[in-house]
């Protein structure tokens, strides 16, 4: 079963973007239960916790450098498009399948909770 709660597949080319404001604040947590629970797995049965996909993206693929030794799960993910591909077009034309990396905006809907976290404990 492929699952991404922080990513909704969507028609375009983008294939995915982050749910923002669309999803439910959950009862609080501490940190490491947060930074560590699985929120997406791939069809290759690949899991992954924010934690994996915020360091993967910043210190392998461009966020900070660019690593040539990406990990195995990451690749599969973000150049193999193992979490599937998203096709749309109208029912009788032409269908245009897109390939889409969901690691950036899983990583986009991070930053958000990120945001909304300390915005609601610090205040506006």
């Amino acid at each position: 079963m492929l699952y991404t709660p922080l990513a909704l597949m969507v028609g375009g080319p983008r294939g995915f973007e982050a749910r923002l404001d669309q999803v439910r604040p959950s009862t609080p947590k501490r940190f490491e239960t947060w930074w560590t629970a699985v929120v997406l797995v791939d069809g290759e049965h690949n899991s992954f916790a924010r934690k994996d996909l915020v360091l993967s993206v910043a210190n392998r693929d461009g966020g900070s450098h660019v690593d040539p030794t990406l990990s195995a799960a990451y690749a599969a993910l973000s150049r193999e498009h193992s979490l599937g591909t998203v096709t749309y077009g109208p029912p009788d034309g032409e269908q245009i399948v897109v390939r889409a990396n969901p690691a950036l905006a899983v990583v986009r809907q991070i930053a958000w909770e990120v945001d909304a976290t300390l915005t609601a404990i610090v205040g506006k």
